[in-house]
């Protein structure tokens, strides 16, 4: 994985400036698509954002930063970003477009201004051969819950990675955000601390309509089987994980928005 994917990006890159967030996305997005092949324009407030124009920055791989990660990866590289006295681990995701990059970008601004639930810190936007990448914060003490589905079928273990997928789709939706594609290894958790942790955000989006919060919930069941076998009972992902996510919603959604979770429930 890391030979094939170095490859495609040159391991040394140079910063081309310093992208101010808080501007309309039509700025954001023309600054974007203004970054010249091979650079690294970087957000504000972040780690790396002492760095200046100009300035050379080396992209190492980290082996140790991909275990557990094989099945999540989708082309996405780990490893060291350094420069003079800075060294932080980081991941480096390609999008097919810029649309993509910065939606999920902005998505994950709103998450972390919302402070509901914790995505990983997003630290700018680098601009390969044949891609836009985005570049955020490394934590690897966050894992997927699929790593323990796959090692266990432990009742309490499965217990745990249900109510973990309840609160974050809860958390998620909660904030004004669906997720877009719900299952249980694009939920994830900081062993460190236990609490939910919002990843794979790709396909997310802001769900004004409330349609993408009963799509999260069908999307999260329908591929349960997939993740745990024997096949779960319906009164088992009642109790949880539905009744655990309209506990952490109550308040937050709608009467309707509520009665089409419901209806999710009744169509098990």
């Amino acid at each position: 994985i890391i030979l094939y994917n170095i490859n495609m990006l040159s391991s040394e890159m140079r910063a081309c400036g310093i992208l101010h967030q808080d501007q309309p996305k039509r700025k954001l997005r023309t600054a974007i698509e203004n970054i010249p092949s091979g650079q690294l324009l970087i957000a504000n407030n972040t780690p790396l954002s002492s760095v200046t124009r100009g300035q050379r920055l080396t992209f190492t791989p980290v082996e140790d930063y991909y275990t557990g990660r094989q099945d999540a990866t989708s082309g996405i590289m780990f490893g060291n970003m350094s420069t003079n006295d800075i060294e932080i681990p980081v991941a480096i995701k390609p999008h097919n477009n810029i649309a993509s990059a910065l939606s999920e970008f902005c998505i994950t601004q709103h998450l972390i201004s919302e402070g509901l639930i914790k995505p990983y810190q997003p630290l700018g936007f680098l601009s390969g051969r044949d891609s836009i990448y985005t570049l955020s914060s490394f934590e690897g003490d966050v894992v997927s819950c699929d790593t323990i589905t796959d090692s266990t079928d432990n009742p309490k273990k499965i217990q745990k990675v249900l109510l973990m997928g309840a609160a974050t789709l809860a958390r998620l939706h909660k904030s004004g955000v669906a997720h877009g594609d719900a299952q249980i290894k694009n939920t994830a958790f900081s062993v460190k601390t236990g609490e939910e942790r919002a990843i794979d955000l790709t396909s997310s989006y802001f769900d004004k309509s409330g349609r993408g919060i009963t799509d999260d919930m069908h999307s999260y069941i329908d591929t349960l089987p997939d993740y745990v076998s024997p096949a779960l009972g319906n009164k088992y992902i009642e109790k949880y994980f539905i009744d655990p996510y309209l506990s952490l919603v109550a308040g937050a959604l709608s009467k309707k928005q509520q009665d089409s979770v419901h209806r999710v429930t009744n169509n098990l």
